[in-house]
C-alpha cells in the first residue's frame, strides 16, 4: 500500500505536471489559432489585392495587345519609311562630306583673310577695293598714312572713282589691258597728299574674277617710291655730268695718245737701226707691251787707238709705258755720254758709272725713288780672226753657245 500511495503520489504529480504542460500547450495552440485566423485575414485581403491586381492586369494586358496591333501598324510604317531613309541616309552623308571639305576650305580661307587682313592693316602699302565700276569701297591705314586722308575726306576731296583718283594720262589704257588681259598690270604715277606733299607711287592693279571671268572687284596696291625717283633723278644728273666728264676724258685720252705717238717716235729714232748692226750674225726680237716701251736696245761702233770695238746692250727698265720710256730715254742718253763722248771702253767701269749717273739723275740720295734697269752688255773687240768679248751684267746673263 505504501508503496502503491508512493505510485500514486507520483503518478498524481506526473498528472498535475502534464496537465500544467496541457494548459501551457493549450494556450500555445490558442494563441496560434488566433496568429492563424489573422493570416487567414491577411491572406483574404491579400488574395482580394492580387484578384483586384490581375484584373487590372488583365485590362492592361488587352491594352497591351491593342497598343501591340497599333504598334505592329506603326512597325510596318517605319520599315518603309527606314527604307526611304537609307536612301535620304547617303544622299545626307554625301552632303555631309562636301559640307565638311566646304567647312575645311571656308577654315583655310578665313586663316588666309586673317593673315591677309593682319597685312593689310600692318603694311606701309596703301591698299585699295574697288568694285566692277572702278568705284573705291575701301582702304586700309597705310592707304590714309600714305595719302593723309580717311575714307569720308578722300571721296569729298578727290572722289571715288578710280578714274577721278588716278593722276596717271593712260589710267584708261592701264584698265583696258588689265581687263583684256586679267592680270595684274604696274604703272607708276605722281600725287599731292593732304598735307600738299608731292610724292611718287607705284600701283599694282590686279583683277579678281569670278566663275564666268567676269571682274567682280580690283585690288590696288600703292608703294611709295619717292625716293627711289629722287634717286633716279639724281642719277640721271650724275649720268649726264659723267657723259660729259666721259666725253673730256675721251678728249684728253686721245690728246695723251697721240702725245704718246709721237712719243713713239722719239723713241722708235733714237734705236739703233738696224742695217748697223747686220754685219753680225745677228737677230732682233723687240715686241713692247704698250705704244712706247720699258725696254730698250743700244749699238755703237768705237774706234779708239786703232782698234775697232762693238758694244751691245739690252736694257730692261724699271716700269711700262710712258714710265719705263722714260727710263729708257735716261739710259740711252747717259750711255751715249759714257762710252761715246767720255770713251770709257770697259764694261764693268761702264755699269758703275751707269749706276752712279741714274742715281744722280733721279736724286735717288735724297728720295724715294729706286727705280733702276737691268743691263746685259757686251764688247766685241775684232782683230783678223780672232774676236774678244768681254760681258758685264746687271741681273741680265749672257748664254754663249759653242758651235764647235
Amino acid at each position: 500500500l505504501l508503496k502503491l500511495n508512493s505510485v500514486l503520489k507520483e503518478t498524481n504529480e506526473q498528472l498535475l505536471s502534464n496537465e500544467e504542460e496541457m494548459k501551457q500547450l493549450s494556450e500555445v495552440i490558442f494563441n496560434q489559432r488566433l496568429m492563424l485566423e489573422k493570416k487567414s485575414e491577411e491572406l483574404e485581403e491579400k488574395s482580394k489585392k492580387i484578384e483586384d491586381a490581375f484584373n487590372k492586369l488583365t485590362e492592361q494586358n488587352e491594352e497591351i495587345n491593342t497598343q501591340k496591333e497599333v504598334l505592329d501598324k506603326k512597325n510596318k510604317e517605319l520599315e518603309i519609311l527606314n527604307e526611304k531613309l537609307k536612301g535620304s541616309e547617303q544622299i545626307l552623308k554625301k552632303a555631309y562630306e562636301s559640307l565638311k571639305i566646304k567647312e575645311y576650305q571656308l577654315l583655310e580661307l578665313n586663316t588666309e583673310l586673317e593673315k591677309l587682313s593682319i597685312v593689310a592693316r600692318e603694311t606701309d602699302n596703301a591698299v585699295s577695293i574697288y568694285d566692277a565700276g572702278y568705284n573705291l569701297l575701301w582702304f586700309n591705314e597705310g592707304f590714309t598714312r600714305l595719302y593723309g586722308y580717311t575714307y569720308n575726306e578722300f571721296s569729298k576731296n578727290i572722289g571715288i572713282n578710280l578714274f577721278q583718283i588716278s593722276t596717271s594720262p593712260k589710267i584708261r589704257n592701264i584698265l583696258n589691258e588689265c581687263i583684256e588681259s586679267q592680270k595684274s598690270v604696274v604703272y607708276q604715277s605722281q600725287s599731292v597728299t593732304a598735307g600738299n606733299k608731292l610724292i611718287w607711287t607705284q600701283t599694282t592693279l590686279t583683277p579678281l574674277v569670278d566663275e564666268n571671268k567676269n571682274i567682280v572687284k580690283l585690288i590696288g596696291i600703292d608703294s611709295d617710291i619717292t625716293k627711289l625717283k629722287e634717286a633716279e633723278l639724281e642719277i640721271e644728273q650724275k649720268k649726264d655730268e659723267l657723259e660729259e666728264k666721259n666725253s673730256q676724258l675721251v678728249l684728253y685720252n686721245e690728246n695723251i695718245k697721240s702725245s704718246i705717238r709721237y712719243a713713239n717716235t722719239i723713241q722708235q729714232a733714237i734705236l739703233p737701226r738696224l742695217n748697223t748692226i747686220q754685219q753680225f750674225e745677228t737677230f732682233l726680237f723687240f715686241s713692247p707691251r704698250d705704244i712706247v716701251s720699258g725696254d730698250f736696245y743700244w749699238y755703237a761702233n768705237i774706234i779708239e787707238n786703232n782698234k775697232i770695238f762693238d758694244f751691245f746692250a739690252v736694257i730692261d727698265c724699271t716700269g711700262h709705258g710712258v714710265p719705263g720710256a722714260f727710263m729708257s730715254m735716261i739710259g740711252n742718253s747717259l750711255l751715249n755720254e759714257i762710252i761715246i763722248e767720255k770713251r770709257i771702253l770697259e764694261t764693268n767701269i761702264i755699269l758703275d758709272n751707269l749706276n752712279k749717273r741714274v742715281i744722280q739723275a733721279l736724286n735717288q740720295e735724297y728720295s724715294s725713288n729706286t727705280d733702276g734697269m737691268d743691263v746685259c752688255l757686251v764688247r766685241i773687240q775684232s782683230s783678223e780672226n780672232i774676236s774678244n768679248i768681254q760681258f758685264s751684267g746687271a741681273k741680265r746673263p749672257l748664254i754663249f753657245y759653242n758651235s764647235a
